[in-house]
């Protein structure tokens, strides 16, 4: 198990490594190691490494971590092995709140975004209140039934519904606020530019340190709510507080980022896969860090083999769907 956490971190410094060499203008070796050691003149060079390809790795790295994060947790709390934040609709959820304050506003969420003082913290909040509302009502179909199926069906309806409250949105819409929604909805590391990344990075890494205290509890959780209740946890009190933070997390990653599906569902799943463990201990920040390599490997996919990007919404399903596949025919679901 440690020689598996040994390679993974070697993996995750290799992968964000590959991110600022690789990328869709080829640079000579020796111009980037000048850029890296703060002697190099040529501006253009040192525009694409500091301005382009490390704040790309770095939105990869925070996204895939939280992303990661919420679907084990979700998967803890709903006992369900497919469930996950684009799955369950707590993207879509976020994504209606981006929908509703871009399209109605007449502005594009881009340029709101690339041009404002800090990240707009009303397009936050409104991806916010919608992540948290699907959430909230998905804890209530939680007490309604007990079956994983149905309360998946009904996080996928849920995920319909969103969607056609969208396209309705799209009528009464500005072209340019219909254009640059569609091209959030893409999913882009690259929208978040330098200047962007500690406002990112401090919301998705206090919610994650936050859920460290929640690594005890999840054990005996894993075992029934009722084992948990026994040992004297607050069952109700762990569930609000985890999925408190996984809105938190899912708001500001597809405010920023755009809907990134799959990460979140395949990740947990590949992690238990190679450390052949339940424990949150060891299973949780192996998460995280297993969801920065898988998100940065999307990126250098989507920028690193052709000249025009690639969206990543055409990348992440390729690792998402063999997972799912993998979990409806050798598990029982």
């Amino acid at each position: 198990m440690k020689a598996s956490a040994y390679i993974s971190v070697i993996a995750f410094l290799a992968i964000f490594a590959l991110n600022i060499l690789y990328g869709t203008v080829a640079l000579d070796m020796s111009e980037i190691l000048a850029v890296i050691a703060g002697a190099s003149d040529n501006e253009t060079v040192e525009y694409i490494i500091l301005q382009s390809r490390l704040p790309q790795a770095l939105t990869a790295m925070l996204a895939g971590a939280g992303l990661s994060v919420s679907g084990l947790l979700l998967q803890t709390i709903f006992h369900n092995p497919l469930a996950g934040p684009s799955i369950l609709g707590v993207t879509n959820g976020a994504g209606l709140g981006v929908a509703i304050v871009t399209m109605l506003s007449g502005t594009t969420f881009l340029c709101e975004m690339l041009n404002g003082p800090v990240a707009p913290i009303g397009v936050f909040l409104a991806a916010l209140i919608g992540a948290m509302a699907v959430v909230l009502l998905l804890v209530f179909l939680s007490t309604l039934t007990d079956s994983h199926l149905v309360l998946l069906i009904a996080g996928i309806m849920v995920s319909y519904l969103i969607s056609s409250v969208i396209t309705l949105l799209t009528f009464s819409a500005s072209e340019s606020a219909i254009q640059g929604y569609v091209y959030w909805g893409m999913g882009d590391f690259s929208l978040v530019p330098l200047r962007k990344i500690p406002w990112l990075a401090s919301v998705v890494l206090i919610t994650l340190l936050m859920c460290l205290p929640m690594m005890k509890p999840l054990n005996p959780l894993l075992l029934g709510e009722r084992y948990a209740a026994n040992l004297g946890y607050s069952v109700k009190k762990i569930h609000v507080t985890l999925l408190l933070l996984v809105g938190i997390q899912c708001a500001i990653i597809t405010a920023l980022c755009g809907p990134i599906s799959f990460i979140g569902l395949a990740v947990p799943h590949i992690t238990r896969f190679i450390f052949r463990t339940d424990n949150f201990r060891m299973l949780l920040p192996m998460t995280a860090v297993f969801g920065s390599i898988v998100a940065m490997a999307c990126n250098l996919t989507c920028t690193a083999f052709t000249e025009t990007p690639i969206p990543l919404s055409a990348v992440t399903p390729l690792v998402g769907a063999p997972v799912v596949l993998y979990l409806f025919f050798r598990r029982k679901v």
